[in-house]
């Protein structure tokens, strides 16, 4: 059973808006119902306004995300999941400027220190809410994308690039372990990408959309018993995206060592993966990468990709998301 807030709600109605806090994997019927709102917020956004893992902090009771559901009627009209101090946010566009995202960032904002809240898409609803309190923006993600397909750029001879699949057949479980090394010197500064281990692999190999054959390892020549992995990069294709409109591919990680980096091994890495993904059949080829990353913001313009989208963290202390949204 989850806490009950009572609010008042002044606007068109006598009817009180109910927020409630609970963990939704433990309620599935509701937890069917805020993925139908995320499904409605998108279409009429133009942008999901939660991310990959907080959609999986839905229904995985392992992240041990908390949410708060704006309810009135009985009808689910917002609601914000909560992993640490990180929160997303969502209000169906039929009950947007009635306080409703005030209501849950109010109630999220209990305890001490800072609350940082996603703005997905950064759009100008987002930016008018946040601007009401002396939030700072303390990220930035950009979202490039290129329809552009250049001619494959080869690794040099002393490297060579095998499949994970490939990998595991010829080093078994060394494979996947060299992967998670290399992930971790590549993010060791990064919130979501860095400090994985084989947990956490495993836990991202559980998508419905993973395989194997589409992460390329670039290993250093003569290797026997130990691959020595210089890089890797990861491709996420979804077959349901080639239907009804362009179909889209994604750069999901890419990574290199600390003995790979000023090698110009990078351009091989990212070239490989976006020829696995014009071969599945991708349309448009997007990726996501942080506003301050320069170097890799201009190795991806000259592969022909251009901003597109751009998501934003403001953060701001608990106490400030409180009073203001009061």
């Amino acid at each position: 059973m989850g806490t009950i807030f009572r609010l008042p709600w002044a606007v068109m109605t006598q009817t009180p808006l109910t927020i409630t806090q609970l963990h939704l994997p433990d309620a599935r019927h509701l937890a069917d119902k805020v993925q139908q709102l995320l499904a409605d917020v998108q279409q009429h956004d133009g942008v999901a306004a939660f991310s990959e893992q907080f959609i999986h902090g839905l229904t995985d009771t392992r992240l041990a995300h908390q949410h708060f559901l704006a309810q009135l009627d009985g009808r689910i009209v917002g609601v914000l999941g909560l992993a640490a101090d990180q929160a997303e946010l969502a209000v169906t566009p039929a009950y947007r400027r009635r306080g409703v995202a005030h209501r849950l960032v109010a109630a999220a904002s209990y305890g001490d220190g800072n609350l940082s809240l996603w703005a997905h898409g950064n759009l100008p609803p987002a930016q008018g809410f946040v601007s009401g309190f002396s939030a700072e923006k303390t990220r930035e993600l950009l979202v490039m994308a290129t329809k552009t397909r250049l001619p494959a750029v080869q690794p040099s001879a002393d490297y060579q690039l095998l499949t994970l699949a490939e990998a595991r057949n010829r080093w078994g479980k060394s494979a996947d372990q060299e992967l998670i090394r290399v992930n971790n010197e590549a993010f060791a500064w990064h919130p979501e990408q860095g400090g994985w281990d084989e947990e956490r692999w495993a836990r991202a190999q559980e998508s419905s959309w993973f395989n194997p054959d589409d992460v390329l390892l670039l290993v250093r020549m003569g290797a026997e018993t130990t691959p020595e992995v210089m890089g890797f990069h990861w491709v996420k294709w979804l077959e349901a995206q080639v239907t009804g409109k362009a179909a889209v591919g994604e750069v999901y990680v890419v990574g290199l060592a600390d003995r790979g980096r000023r090698k110009g091994l990078g351009s091989a890495l990212i070239s490989a993966g976006l020829e696995v993904l014009w071969n599945h059949g991708a349309e448009l080829v997007e990726l996501y990468v942080e506003a301050d990353n320069k170097s890799a913001i201009s190795a991806y313009e000259k592969l022909g990709f251009a901003v597109v989208e751009s998501h934003a963290v403001y953060t701001a202390p608990k106490s400030e998301w409180s009073v203001n949204s009061r």
